[in-house]
């Protein structure tokens, strides 16, 4: 079998000289740009692999709104899933054969190589997605392929442990981005963290997950944090959409496949938002060693330890460095009873938000010592009051039972952020479900939308004429040379927010 693929292979992408005999405007063919960073050289060369492409398939955002325990209770607003992109290239010449000495790619098809993928149309570029190869499969046999798994850069972040030491009275969108700060997020990816005015986090910190800290930081007020197709890391307000999206979404530019979920699936009537103020207690011990540590001459030992204050682990700010006889001691027996080799011992410490690394070393020339003593001093920031906002919807309880809605997350620090979030959420009371349309051979319409743009919505089927917003987008080539693709769209509502807070 052959594949019929539009191109020729000695141009690069975005050659001019590449002539397709029409004018951009009237020109029906979409151009397909993949562009791989084989070489790890830090920057596209322009070459395109999409002429080998005969197979594509791209699938970005969320399908459903909240995220729903077991028990169908909702504990917060769903974050977008990883973006995946699926390629199915010929490989009938080797090319992507990771075994062929002989291929131009030879040594170079490796997991983790930047990809990027774009259509053209009528002379404008969309971008599609943009991430990390995540494996590449080759398939012998008559007719031999290579598939290569993509995905976006959320995947760095869920694959990354944050560890960020306590600072105080930071905005979400700041918190977000220390995060990224510190994971060393792509230069090539980008940011755009929007500043949607909340009440700063009294404490920021983080001690785990870096997508589940950043969950987290999105319960403060509910906001979106998504993977653009162009790469860019974004964090908007549920209010706050990042592009307008043109065309009116309607029957007469869909397919007949318009789909709803059934009502109940996201009715939430019953709302509780916990909140844990928190204080500091000044200048106590937050970590004391319970075992006497054996550290031989001239060498160190290096411990991972746990801020803890009233038997919990807790943050703290103002770690001091252990000073010798006050913080620690040392001696040739473990008992103390030996010579005292306290002044021949330092200890080193970086703070991590709620826990540290200690490096203990022991500077003596020719003796081993036991650490008989070690404590950290500083300030601990414990948990003080806990509390929380509730309200119910009558009038949805009554139709529709009850459905629970309950947040509760570490940087919610205070009643007013507490009542903000059921603020934000009453809307989920009454049955605005979400809407699932598919678009075909409207490559205008298709590759212009992004997650989260704001998207005119007309389907009088359903008696629906209001603005939504796109969070789930699926591209699905049809044909082997993507002439032809479909696209699917998922449209939840907006939240509509009362003009006076909930408290």
């Amino acid at each position: 079998m052959t594949y019929t693929v539009l191109g020729n292979p000695a141009y690069k992408f975005g050659n001019t000289s590449r002539l397709w005999g029409s004018d951009a405007a009237n020109d029906p063919l979409i151009y397909w740009a993949i562009e791989i960073d084989w070489t790890n050289a830090g920057v596209y060369d322009g070459s395109n692999e999409a002429r080998y492409c005969i197979d594509m398939e791209v699938t970005r955002g969320r399908s459903n709104r909240l995220t729903v325990d077991s028990n169908g209770n909702a504990s917060g607003f769903e974050m977008s899933r990883i973006g995946t992109a699926r390629l199915v290239f010929d490989n009938s010449s080797r090319r992507f054969d990771p075994y062929y000495a002989s291929g131009a790619l030879y040594g170079y098809i490796l997991p983790g190589r930047y990809i990027k993928i774009r259509a053209t149309y009528h002379g404008v570029t969309y971008p599609v997605f943009h991430g990390n190869i995540k494996s590449i499969n080759p398939v012998e046999g008559e007719n031999p392929t290579v598939v290569i798994e993509c995905e976006d850069g959320m995947r760095l972040i869920q694959n990354a442990t944050s560890s960020l030491s306590i600072t105080t009275d930071v905005n979400p969108e700041d918190a977000v981005g220390a995060i990224l700060t510190e994971l060393e997020w792509p230069a090539r990816f980008g940011t755009d963290l929007q500043a949607y005015g909340v009440q700063d986090i009294a404490y920021f910190w983080t001690d785990g997950n870096a997508l589940n800290e950043i969950k987290e930081i999105c319960k403060v007020r509910p906001s979106n944090f998504w993977i653009g197709a162009d790469g860019v890391a974004r964090n908007y307000s549920l209010l706050i959409a990042s592009g307008a999206f043109a065309t009116t979404i309607s029957e007469s530019n869909t397919l007949k496949q318009i789909a709803l979920p059934v009502p109940w699936e996201e009715i939430k009537n019953y709302f509780r938002v916990y909140y844990t103020p928190r204080v500091v207690v000044t200048v106590t011990p937050i970590f004391t060693i319970a075992e006497t540590p054996l550290v031989p001459a001239t060498q160190t030992e290096t411990r991972w330890v746990d801020y803890t204050y009233n038997n919990e682990n807790v943050p703290a700010i103002n770690v001091l460095t252990p000073v010798a006889t006050t913080d620690f001691t040392a001696n040739t027996l473990a008992d103390g009873t030996g010579t005292n080799l306290t002044a021949s011992f330092s200890v080193a410490v970086t703070d991590f938000g709620d826990n540290a690394k200690l490096v203990i070393s022991n500077n003596h020339p020719t003796l081993a010592g036991y650490v008989t003593f070690l404590q950290l001093r500083g300030d601990a920031v414990t948990t003080q009051g806990r509390g929380y906002q509730f309200n119910t919807e009558a009038a949805s309880l009554a139709k529709y039972g009850r459905h629970d809605f309950v947040v509760d997350s570490k940087f919610t620090q205070n009643n007013y952020t507490a009542g903000n979030m059921i603020n934000y959420s009453i809307y989920l009371r009454s049955n605005r479900p979400n809407v699932e349309v598919q678009i075909d051979a409207r490559p205008d319409v298709q590759f212009d939308a992004d997650l989260f743009d704001t998207a005119p919505v007309d389907i009088a089927k359903y008696s629906i004429n209001e603005d939504r917003q796109i969070t789930y987008i699926k591209h699905k080539w049809l044909e082997p040379n993507g002439q032809r693709a479909v696209t699917t769209l998922i449209l939840e509502t907006i939240p509509t927010v009362p003009a006076a807070p909930f408290i």
